[in-house]
This record gives C-alpha cells, sequence and structure tokens, in this order.
C-alpha cells in the first residue's frame, strides 16, 4: 500500500490502523512523506509500523510513483493518507487479483464524516466511473487504485501522464486508468461491493460547485461529443484556490 502524505497528523493515524487491522497479512505499508511536512506525520507513521520514504517532489503523483518504486510487492494499492478500509477488504481485492486477466481495480466511495448529502455526491460520481468502466474507460479515483506492478511500469507510471486540462490540482489518478486500458489489454474491475472510506475534507474545502465542477472533468471522458462537458473539464485557477 502507497501513501502519499504532506502534514497528515490529523488523519494518518486512523487510516493505518485501519489498514493494519486487514484480515489479509501479507502487505508493506509505506507512506511517502513530502519533505515539506512540519508535523508528526512521520512519528505517527512509524509508530503504526509503516515504512517511510521521503519525496523532494511536490505532488501527489510524484509521491505515489516514488512508492511504487520502493515497493517490493506484486499488487500496488494507492490510497490517501484520510482514508479508511474495512478489515476484509484486502482479503477481497486478492480474490479479485486471482482472476490473472485482471491488471487493475477501483471501487465504490463513501465519506466516512459527510453528511447525507456528500454522500449521495461521492455515490453518483462513483456510480460515473463504474459506467466508465463498463465502456472501457477506466477512471480510479488517487485513493483507490489498485494496479498489478508490473502493469504500472509497462506503462509509465504517473510520470508519463501529462495533463492537458489547466489546473494547480494534480489530477494523473484517472489519466493513469485511461493510459492502462489504452495499453494493456486486459481487464480492470469496478468493484461496487467493495468501498473505502475516504474524509470528505476536500469537498467541505471546495464547497458544492466547486467540488462538482472539480469532478467534471470525468464527464468529458464520459461524454467526449458534448462540448459542455468539455468546457466543465478546463478548472480554471479560481477554482483551484
Amino acid at each position: 500500500m502507497i501513501i502519499p502524505a504532506l502534514n497528515e497528523e490529523k488523519y494518518i493515524g486512523l487510516t493505518l490502523k485501519s489498514i493494519f487491522r486487514q484480515t489479509f497479512k501479507d502487505l508493506e505499508v509505506i507512506v511517502v512523506v513530502d519533505d515539506r511536512t512540519t508535523d508528526a506525520t512521520v512519528e505517527i507513521a512509524e509508530r503504526e509500523g509503516a515504512k517511510i520514504v521521503f519525496c523532494n517532489k511536490h505532488t501527489v503523483s510524484d509521491g505515489r510513483h516514488m512508492g511504487a518504486t520502493c515497493a517490493e510487492g506484486e499488487i500496488l494499492f494507492f490510497t490517501d493518507a484520510d482514508t479508511l478500509i474495512p478489515p476484509d477488504f484486502l482479503e477481497k481485492v486478492n480474490r479479485k487479483f486471482m482472476d490473472k486477466n485482471v491488471v487493475a481495480l477501483s471501487g465504490l466511495a463513501i465519506p466516512y464524516d459527510a453528511p447525507m448529502i456528500g454522500k449521495v455526491e461521492y455515490l453518483v460520481w462513483s456510480l460515473a466511473r463504474y459506467l466508465l468502466n463498463c465502456l472501457g474507460k477506466f477512471f480510479p479515483p488517487g485513493y483507490y487504485t489498485v494496479i498489478r506492478r508490473d502493469v504500472y511500469f509497462e506503462i509509465g507510471g504517473y510520470t508519463e501522464i501529462e495533463d492537458q486540462t489547466p489546473s494547480s490540482l494534480d489530477r494523473k489518478d484517472g489519466l493513469l486508468g485511461l493510459r492502462l486500458v489504452k495499453n494493456a489489454r486486459s481487464k480492470t474491475v469496478y468493484c461496487l461491493d467493495t468501498p473505502t472510506f475516504p474524509s470528505s475534507r476536500r469537498m467541505h474545502k471546495l464547497g458544492f460547485l466547486k467540488f462538482n465542477l472539480y469532478y467534471a472533468y470525468i464527464l468529458s471522458h464520459l461524454f467526449p461529443s458534448v462540448k459542455f462537458f468539455r468546457r466543465l473539464a478546463y478548472f480554471n485557477e479560481k477554482y483551484s484556490k
């Protein structure tokens, strides 16, 4: 498991506790700490038993890629420092990968600290990702991307992806999925029965309108011929501040 982290002392302890409570025990947990971190993230991660790697490149994707280069396992699970997983999560995921044709997996996300309207919003975007996968366009969120290690490096990983949409936000997670299905003739899975539970902090930070505008880039891939969605996908700098 690979977790990028920058000043995550508020969340990372709970996330790591949920990981180390897994019924599936054959796992390695790597926390990639941005070297600008000034809080107790490292101390908490070490106390919980994670392997610490420092990264002097300052995007989430750079952190994820560095974690991948340090990982020894055959399956890479990219998640975030504020995402909880149920105890049987990795066991279920491992069973999915017993099918040798499966190269990548993602699934349903339900924020554990959001009001009902927030949970519904995440559900709607999860269903949009599910539909994308049915249409052959795998589009996983960064907090729930599971991929075979050899396939990840075969397609170049996060480092060879260019985001054509101007934004100060790092959104290479979904683009990695699109690159995957374009280059790998294998099976991707989107699970509605194996959820993760991220926090709703992004929703609270952006607000209702900006949060949904942020996710509009998904619609531009789902409906590429609709100009309205293509325009929405251009998440201007004013929305990311």
